[in-house]
């Protein structure tokens, strides 16, 4: 067992020995690990979200070393995080995908414990503008049209609002009793369906329809003011989302180079890639909003 973790002082020194000012801890990677093994050191490797936090520390926080460990699942992070904040451990910050925790009521009132803007960090790194960008940069096209792919996917990405705007409302009114009318996998189970054989790409609310029936009758509606802002995409499950630009992304590659094809992974890294690398509008609010959070995080971790 490392012996830098079982006490708050300890925590300080380990911050020492690996020659970080602070670690942090965040989802990510394939095992979801137990307290004691976090407590002997243990981290995933190899995880998407740390390449976006190290983006996302870097722009926000320059010249601090800070070691990143991801623990799995946001069930996993949220059990340590508890336990940490309640031993009094310093230099530990946590960042966790939002979720609808705002809205359930799960949310962790603690400076040390930093949420993202959105629903998750692919809310964050994929959005309607980027689009373009990640096509140009990996779709090897010999000519595309920005303005014609941003007018298409927005075509196809408002057809996608619609068709997810009433389940995600009954989600939001009634989370918490144990019912699901938004599936959060990359197909929404079925409402984005890509045929990477012939390159089709459909959207079809039925999957949506039969878990409204489904499910009817099983939920009770809360007490909760919904506002047009809880329904934007920013709040959509972000593997729905992700999934969504990553299909449209195939699709029209496809149309316009039959012979490329793209895999998953290749978007994903142009996507991450872009986001580390372009100064825009967005991505600078989406800077400042951390920048605050870990200034503050960073301050309280030391008390």
């Amino acid at each position: 067992m490392n012996v830098f973790i079982r006490t708050a002082s300890g925590f300080g020194n380990y911050s020492l020995f690996t020659g970080a000012e602070f670690i942090i801890y965040c989802e990510g990677g394939s095992a979801s690990l137990l307290e004691g093994e976090v407590d002997g050191g243990a981290y995933n490797a190899c995880a998407e979200d740390v390449t976006f936090w190290r983006t996302v520390i870097d722009k926000s926080a320059p010249g601090k070393t800070i070691k990143i460990k991801p623990l799995g699942s946001k069930s996993a992070v949220v059990s340590y995080a508890k336990t940490i904040l309640n031993r009094g451990d310093k230099k530990v910050i946590f960042v966790l995908d939002r979720d609808w925790d705002d809205i359930s009521g799960k949310w962790i009132n603690d400076s040390r414990v930093i949420y993202t803007i959105g629903y998750s960090w692919e809310n964050d790194v994929f959005f309607p503008g980027m689009i373009p960008m990640i096509i140009g940069s990996i779709g090897h096209l010999s000519a595309f049209d920005e303005n014609r792919i941003n007018a298409d996917f927005l075509i196809k990405f408002n057809r996608l609002q619609c068709i997810l705007r009433r389940s995600l409302y009954l989600q939001l009114v009634s989370y918490g009793s144990g019912v699901s009318f938004v599936p959060t996998n990359e197909t929404c189970d079925g409402v984005i369906h890509f045929d990477d054989k012939n390159g089709e790409l459909k959207l079809s609310y039925s999957p949506l329809i039969s878990r409204i029936k489904k499910e009817k009758g099983k939920f009770k509606l809360l007490n909760r003011e919904i506002t047009d802002v809880h329904l934007k995409e920013s709040r959509f499950p972000g593997h729905v989302l992700m999934g969504f630009c990553i299909r449209y992304i195939k699709w029209y590659v496809m149309q316009h180079e039959r012979s490329i094809r793209l895999n998953s992974s290749q978007i994903k890294d142009s996507a991450l890639t872009i986001f580390r690398h372009t100064s825009s509008h967005r991505n600078n609010e989406i800077i400042d909003y951390y920048q605050e959070k870990f200034k503050t995080a960073f301050y309280y971790s030391i008390l």
